[in-house]
C-alpha cells in the first residue's frame, strides 16, 4: 500500500447543474455511503473566490504539499490538481 501513479482504470465524474437542484446532497450521501471506497473525500466550496481559495489551500495541506505563504490560489489549486492526477491510493 502506498502512493502509485494514477493508472487508465481511474474514473472521474462531475456532478453539474441549476443552483436547488441538490447536486450537494448527491454528492455528500454518496460520500458518506462510500467513505470506505476512497483514501480521502474532500469538498471544494466555490461559493466564493475566497472560500474556494481556503478549501484548496487546506486540502493541500491535508495531502502534504509544501504551499508558500505567498502562493497564489491559481498556483495551489495547479499544485494539487497535478497531485491527484499523479497518486492513487492501492490496498
Amino acid at each position: 500500500s502506498g502512493h502509485q501513479p494514477a493508472t487508465q482504470n481511474t474514473i472521474v465524474r462531475l456532478i453539474y447543474g441549476l443552483g436547488g437542484m441538490g447536486k450537494t446532497e448527491l454528492a455528500n450521501r454518496f460520500a458518506l455511503n462510500h467513505l470506505e471506497d476512497f483514501s480521502i473525500v474532500w469538498f471544494i466550496n466555490s461559493a466564493t473566490r475566497e472560500q474556494k481559495s481556503q478549501s484548496y489551500r487546506k486540502l493541500a495541506e491535508k495531502l502534504g504539499i509544501f504551499i508558500l505563504e505567498q502562493e497564489t490560489p491559481e498556483g495551489i489549486q495547479a499544485k494539487v490538481h497535478s497531485y491527484l492526477e499523479n497518486h492513487s491510493q492501492h490496498t
